[in-house]
């Protein structure tokens, strides 16, 4: 799970863990240090920096992207992008992306992030808090 932001990992990291756990469901979670929610409310276990987790995303069936763009952005692994050689979660190597934004503004280096344009991208406009209770309403429904 890509997250974007202090906040929203932490609240990603709460609203999932509640009860939706199984033995075919795996969390994991993933964060740049520079983001600063190496503190509490996330098991240590299952929080991992960019370069721990990247290699794991070819063989994941759904990541959950909250509100983050620029380091989730595949632009930077083409040379002349503004944001070349730029560290990102290669979570478009998972076989499906679901990203909770609201809206399709670019992030901080202010170009078009194509991974939301992407076959195995599902876009969720809404405001954090409510599209991962929305999301966790549901999955309890079908669980």
């Amino acid at each position: 799970m890509g997250l974007g932001g202090c906040d929203f990992a932490r609240l990603a990291a709460w609203l999932l863990g509640q009860g939706l756990e199984g033995p075919e469901l795996h969390q994991s979670f993933a964060a740049q240090e520079e983001w600063g929610i190496r503190g509490g409310g996330h098991p240590h276990d299952q929080l991992f920096d960019l370069d721990q987790i990247n290699g794991e995303f070819q063989g994941t069936d759904v990541v959950l992207v909250v509100g983050a763009n620029d380091v989730v952005n595949p632009a930077a692994r083409e040379p002349a992008s503004a944001i070349a050689d730029m560290p990102i979660l290669n979570v478009d190597a998972a076989r499906t992306v679901v990203v909770v934004k609201r809206s399709l503004s670019p992030g901080h280096a202010g170009i078009k992030n194509p991974l939301f344009e992407r076959p195995n991208c599902v876009m969720l406009f809404e405001d954090a808090k409510q599209g991962l209770q929305a999301l966790v309403h549901e999955l309890k429904a079908v669980a």
